[in-house]
């Protein structure tokens, strides 16, 4: 096609498929249609229609162009809202983030003192024991004292009063 006098206008191609993509998409087709006007006789009706057409399509490319500039801004407007929602989300996960941590360690030290807590349990058990063998050693000695022991002045029978072994005084004047 180098020796032809039609310019090669080839549709702009879109895979948005939106309004405006169709709109100049047969804006291109309209205007590969025209008779070209670098020939030395067009006619006036062919170059007032041209022109009525070319103002016509500036005039719908001026009006989506100015939709696309709201649509772009309203855009821009949920982008910035978005975003502050984004960083005000952002921050509340960061603090939940430190309140994890802190609770994290806190579960650490708890688990700490529960094992410290353990030990020193066992070890009360272990005194216990000892001390309750202890306290039944002491028990069985101060009942065999308290069976020698002479409840005031008297006449004792060993066997029945008293147990039969050894016996002792402070000595005295009725012993």
């Amino acid at each position: 096609m180098t020796g032809s006098t039609e310019p090669n206008l080839t549709p702009p191609r879109s895979g948005s498929g939106s309004k405006g993509a169709a709109l100049v998409r047969r804006l291109f087709i309209v205007f590969k249609r025209m008779p070209d006007l670098r020939t030395k006789r067009t006619p006036l009706p062919v170059l007032v229609a041209t022109s009525a057409v070319a103002a016509i399509a500036i005039a719908t490319l001026g009006f989506v162009l100015s939709s696309q500039v709201g649509a772009t801004n309203d855009l821009r407007t949920e982008f910035a809202t978005k975003s502050d929602n984004y960083d005000s989300l952002r921050s509340d996960w960061s603090k939940q983030n430190d309140t994890i941590s802190d609770l994290k360690s806190k579960i650490g030290a708890a688990e700490l003192r529960e094992e410290n807590l353990t030990a020193a349990e066992a070890a009360l058990t272990t005194r216990s024991s000892a001390l309750d063998t202890r306290e039944g050693a002491i028990k069985g000695a101060e009942d065999a004292v308290a069976a020698n022991t002479f409840a005031g002045d008297g006449t004792f029978r060993v066997g029945t009063d008293i147990l039969p072994g050894t016996s002792s005084s402070d000595g005295g004047s009725n012993c």
